[in-house]
């Protein structure tokens, strides 16, 4: 769902002796570049050639090479990891708060020939990377909504996009699997639950419960739910997305991922998939 191939392309800077690394990721890290502004050209900077001193020339002993980085076979989900951390002085984690994005939701990215629109964006909020929140802000149409732990709200754009971390692209050409009517109706059954309070045990009945022993023994567990008014009257159900709480304080990362990548209909229809 979100695995691509990474080729890096070594031609060697004395007697030309070329050759490729290849591995797979699902995640792509992107430097941070202060004087870039679009989000494509940031991407350009890391596709482009470089100059590398680390690695030995197996034929003529030099140690510069000329690479440069391709990504192939990408899937219809990817995931930009902007490298918002660095060492400062002291060799302390050191946040970059000077990142600016012009119109990053109007930016599309083509990778490998495929054209990726912008879904969501995991957000931090902080100077430090032990302190701080996490949020996620996901795309639906024109509509732009809020996501902190249990509020989800309808919202701006952050100016800047300041504070964006990752960034959830899909694959605006390809076709959307039809989800089984069993699969869908599970959905439901999950997202349409409302939170309760951690002394207040869920009240599920029978033909409620998903048949998955692991959740049956779990009563406990947490139950999430969408946005409170529908994003669109014509299509109620336009945006499914989840509602978590945060109980131990530092759980807002993983909730803000799960609501970036949970509100994406191909990944609840590949997730739910993979558990039958």
């Amino acid at each position: 769902m979100t695995q691509f191939t990474e080729l890096k392309v070594k031609v060697c800077n004395s007697c030309n002796h070329q050759f490729t690394i290849k591995s797979h990721g699902h995640m792509l890290q992107v430097p941070i570049v202060e004087s870039e502004k679009n989000i494509n050209r940031m991407l350009n900077h890391l596709l482009a050639q470089s100059t590398t001193h680390d690695l030995r020339c197996s034929d003529c002993g030099t140690e510069s090479y000329r690479e440069q980085i391709q990504i192939k076979i990408p899937s219809n989900f990817l995931i930009l990891h902007l490298q918002l951390w660095g060492k400062g002085a002291n060799k302390q984690l050191v946040k970059n708060t000077n990142l600016q994005l012009n119109s990053l939701p109007s930016t599309d990215l083509a990778v490998d020939g495929i054209r990726y629109q912008l879904h969501a964006v995991l957000f931090h909020h902080g100077e430090t990377a032990k302190q701080g929140h996490y949020t996620a802000i996901v795309r639906s149409g024109k509509k732009t909504i809020l996501a902190d732990d249990i509020n989800v709200s309808s919202c701006r754009w952050p100016n800047g996009s300041a504070g964006a971390y990752m960034l959830f692209y899909i694959n605006t050409g390809a076709k959307q699997s039809k989800v089984p009517q069993e699969t869908g109706d599970l959905c439901s059954k999950l997202l349409l639950l409302k939170p309760r309070s951690k002394n207040e045990a869920p009240k599920v009945t029978k033909n409620q419960l998903v048949k998955d022993s692991t959740l049956q023994r779990a009563p406990r567990v947490t139950p999430v739910r969408v946005v409170d008014k529908p994003l669109s009257p014509e299509k109620p159900t336009a945006l499914l997305l989840p509602a978590f709480i945060n109980g131990d304080g530092v759980s807002c990362y993983a909730n803000a991922i799960l609501q970036c990548l949970l509100s994406s209909e191909p990944v609840r229809f590949n997730a739910l998939i993979c558990r039958k």
